[in-house]
């Protein structure tokens, strides 16, 4: 377990470097596998003659197993720390995204590719940076945690035209092998020459010690906080990703052209990039909560106007709501796992919170497929998405006050007086 020092001890005027670097590697995190799958897709198929399930079953495996890499990496960041066990998974990781370069026409090994790539992920995910960031920042903890998402945002806009480009000239072979290369050299030097907690943070590995039993994981699902979190993340990134999933279909049946549908996925990219710093700020000023749900609301909105809307208008604004929707539920949740939660805790928490939004990304891409087959149409599938937001929503409305200061001390009536609503959660 990892028990965090007090804020008087985190400070440091090299604390930014922390985000900064973490940003750089975030860019080659695992939202950069999307933008291979994609750009590889094609050529993959026709070279090899499989039809596209053969080939989206295999991004699927590797979506599920990089969830699970996520749980376990928060679970050896709260044990071990960050640095020990994320250096050698993040060259592992570079290692794999170079092996899918070898890919052949069987349809076997391409899963067993695509599960070892999603197997080392986990240190590619946002979960022990997020840890260190929050360790480092008792103060402007927000702004910090709102920058890394917009590294890993910066990764889903730069990559596809630099993949696009080494794919024209290397094929799909060269894109593989280019970008494992940079994932084996930038996240491993991140993690092993700079990625570190506060000095005094201590490492307790006895599950018999006082700090280590307040920090369980069982007593901490005993609070209903977690729960809720859990819950409203699943539900919401079911709908979020299922959503994304479809945008060029969707726009397809509004009789839009293939590069509008690019426009507006494009849009709805810089939507989510530009939100990631204002929520970050928001949240070192408001409710984390309450700002959950207005983001989700808008979410909503933006779905239904997404499938609906016959005017590119409208089509535009909807894409823009859903892109401050997604991603930021990352953001909150980092944050609120350090509002009502121990800090000793945090990492295994966190790493929950990122399986539950890698498996509802994965679980809403098969739904809203499955909805559509059944159904003939997208009226089902747009009720059933914003029926899922409207219960994540529900879930975020049920928080209550903050129970941990931004120092890791618990909330009671007396550390309360004096200060702001937003501190203490109203």
């Amino acid at each position: 377990m990892i028990t965090v020092p007090p804020a008087t001890v985190r400070r440091s005027p090299n604390r930014w470097w922390f985000v900064i670097t973490a940003m750089l590697a975030l860019i080659l995190g695992a939202g950069t596998l999307n933008v291979l799958f994609n750009v590889a897709a094609v050529p993959m198929i026709e070279e090899f003659g499989w039809t596209l399930a053969d080939f989206t079953n295999g991004a699927s495996f590797a979506t599920v197993a990089a969830g699970i890499s996520a749980l376990a990496v928060g679970i050896l960041v709260s044990r071990f720390g960050p640095r020990i066990p994320t250096v050698p998974i993040s060259l592992a990781f570079g290692g794999a995204v170079v092996l899918l370069g070898t890919a052949n026409q069987s349809v076997g090994y391409w899963y067993f590719l695509c599960i070892l790539l999603g197997a080392v992920a986990g240190a590619s995910t946002p979960v022990a940076h997020v840890t260190v960031v929050t360790a480092w920042f008792s103060d402007r903890r927000g702004v910090a945690l709102g920058l890394l998402a917009v590294g890993s945002a910066l990764g889903t806009i730069l990559m596809p035209p630099i993949a696009t480009a080494i794919e024209a000239g290397y094929g799909w072979r060269g894109v593989y092998i280019a970008v494992g290369v940079l994932c084996v050299i930038i996240p491993p030097a991140v993690y092993a020459f700079v990625t570190r907690l506060p000095a005094g943070t201590t490492m307790q590995q006895s599950a018999g010690t006082d700090a280590a039993a307040s920090s369980s994981i069982r007593l901490v699902a005993r609070r209903r906080q977690f729960w809720l979190l859990l819950g409203g993340i699943l539900l919401v990134s079911t709908a979020l990703f299922g959503l994304l999933s479809q945008v060029f279909p969707i726009s397809a049946s509004h009789g839009y052209a293939p590069e509008t549908a690019a426009l507006l996925l494009s849009s709805l990219a810089v939507s989510s990039l530009v939100v990631h710093g204002i929520v970050g700020f928001l949240l070192d000023r408001l409710y984390a909560p309450g700002i959950a749900v207005v983001l989700f609301v808008l979410g909503g909105v933006g779905t239904v106007l997404l499938f609906t809307s016959t005017t590119l208008p409208m089509s535009f604004l909807g894409a823009i709501l859903v892109g401050v929707a997604f991603g930021a539920e990352g953001d909150v949740a980092s944050y609120i796992v350090g509002r009502f939660f121990p800090l000793g805790a945090y990492a295994r928490v966190v790493g929950l919170v990122f399986f539950m939004l890698t498996i509802g990304g994965a679980i809403g891409i098969f739904l809203i497929g499955q909805l559509y087959v059944a159904t003939g149409g997208y009226t089902v599938p747009m009720v059933v998405l914003v029926s899922l937001v409207g219960a994540g929503i529900l879930c975020f409305l049920g928080f209550g006050r903050y129970t941990f200061s931004l120092d890791g001390s618990p909330v009671t009536r007396l550390n309360t007086l004096g200060k702001t609503p937003s501190e203490v959660g109203v």
